[in-house]
Formats: structure tokens, C-alpha cells, sequence
């Protein structure tokens, strides 16, 4: 058997996020839908947000993740254009690591672009979901979502 791209998704969480993204946009066809969760989806504007408790690590975090530093110059956040797979966008409103401007700079990104996308930004959860009324909300969106993109495929 193989693997059937109209029914497979990729999900990121925090810098799998950003990971997730590269991946739709180097292949665009691949998959049915992305699920970015509380994620980076731009370094430079990322590393320029860290707060100031973080920013000693900021140089070891970039070396760490961008190896020579190429990779900030093909951030999949300058590639947009081409993607035409369903995005859904989520994020906790008090997220003190990755702030939620992240997640709203990719949408109106994409909007821009008139790119498929939803959001779901999360009242009162930082970093992870712990308030069950709110994990339950995020499932809930998750498979209409999932519903959605399976039963309208956009490739």
C-alpha cells in the first residue's frame, strides 16, 4: 500500500510547528492539511520576541535549530504563495514562550495570499493546554477541521 497524499496530515508543536510549515511548502502537494500548534512559523521574528529571560539563550537556540544560518533565509514563511493546503492555526493567548503574534502575522500572511486558513486562539492557556473545557474545545475544531479538509480535498 501507499501512502494516499489527500488523507495525510502534518501537525507541529513549538518548533515542530515551524518544521511542519517547511514541509507544506517544500511539498504542497503531500498533504491534505497542516496543524500548527502554539508554534514558531517565522525565526527572525521569533528570536526578536524572545523576552529578556530568554535572550541568553537566543544565540545557542539559532545555532542549535538554523545549524550555519542558512535556514533563516529560506524560512517557509517567505514561501507561502505556493501552498494551497488548509491550514489551522493554534495557540494559547497567554503563551510567554512563543508569543501568539506568531501564529497571527502567518494568518494575515496568509490571507493575503487568500491561503485556506482557520484559527483557534485559546483564552487563559499559555504554552500547552491544561483547562479540559479548553483541551475539549481543541479537539472539537481539530476534527471539523481534519472533516473538512478530507471531505473537500484541495489538490
Amino acid at each position: 500500500d501507499q501512502a494516499v497524499p489527500e488523507k495525510i496530515f502534518v501537525k507541529g508543536v513549538g518548533f515542530g510547528a515551524y518544521a511542519a510549515l517547511a514541509a507544506a511548502v517544500k511539498q504542497p502537494d503531500a498533504f491534505a492539511g497542516v496543524v500548527l500548534v502554539n508554534g514558531v512559523t517565522d525565526i527572525p521574528s521569533f528570536m526578536a520576541e524572545l523576552p529578556i529571560y530568554h535572550q541568553s539563550i537566543a544565540p545557542a537556540l539559532a545555532s542549535w535549530y538554523m545549524g550555519d544560518g542558512k535556514g533563516m533565509l529560506s524560512s517557509p514563511f517567505d514561501q507561502l504563495n505556493n501552498l494551497d493546503t488548509p491550514i489551522l492555526l493554534v495557540h494559547g493567548k497567554n503563551n510567554p514562550w512563543i508569543r501568539k503574534d506568531q501564529a497571527e502575522r502567518l494568518h494575515m500572511k496568509l490571507d493575503q495570499y487568500q491561503k485556506p486558513v482557520e484559527t483557534l486562539f485559546i483564552e487563559g492557556e499559555g504554552h500547552g493546554f491544561i483547562q479540559e473545557e479548553n483541551v475539549l474545545r481543541y479537539y472539537e475544531v481539530l476534527g471539523k477541521f481534519l472533516d473538512k479538509a478530507l471531505s473537500h480535498p484541495s489538490h
